[in-house]
């Protein structure tokens, strides 16, 4: 059986919701496989309900080798998130909702859970090719930070790594067509660490 791996980007928001984003539209341009493991796209809502609705089902039902979100950050390099916070959610989504009690997993008493990927190897890869790309740890507690933290409590238990990618505004740093090659190298990397 082929190994899965799920890529996700975000809808539009904020200041790119009269367009596009550029997490989608670099996640859209994978290919179906890369070595040798099958990869599934999906466009994520930027609604708190949804996805804390959609991320376990989908989980369940592709019981992926590893999870890859990608979100839009801030004009710069690319980040690779090393953690993800529970709490502190308090600005309203495509929706203007928050989640109950501005957390992320309420009956969860961790504030902070990090990936089990090996985030240095990735930048290494990455920066030896000439990428422009960072290890941060703050997700910005919106739905990147969410998703993350959401699909981290999952994936800790089966074992299963999980990674936050941000790639910069189209035309910032890096163009489209620039962040979708990133994060096809990127993707490429993981790939070849499972």
């Amino acid at each position: 059986m082929t190994a899965t791996v799920l890529v996700t980007g975000f809808e539009p928001f904020d200041q790119h919701k009269a367009g596009v984003n550029p997490s989608w539209q670099a996640v859209r341009t994978l290919p179906q496989h890369m070595n040798g493991v099958a990869l599934v796209v999906q466009e994520m809502p930027v609604e708190y309900a949804a996805v804390k609705a959609r991320v376990p089902e989908t989980l369940a039902q592709l019981r992926p080798a590893c999870v890859v979100h990608v979100g839009v950050g801030k004009p710069g390099d690319i980040r690779l998130e090393r953690l993800a916070h529970n709490d502190g959610y308090a600005r309203p989504d495509n929706r203007g909702e928050i989640p109950p009690a501005g957390m992320a997993v309420p009956e969860c008493q961790i504030a902070e859970l990090r990936t089990s990927i090996d985030v240095d190897a990735l930048l290494d890869r990455m920066q030896a090719t000439g990428w422009s790309v960072t290890a941060s740890t703050d997700p910005g507690r919106y739905l990147c930070d969410f998703i993350y933290f959401t699909s981290l409590h999952i994936c800790s238990r089966s074992g299963t790594p999980c990674l936050f990618v941000h790639v910069p505004p189209a035309g910032k740093q890096y163009s489209q067509e620039e962040i979708n090659s990133a994060l096809h190298q990127l993707v490429g990397h993981i790939t070849k660490m499972l």
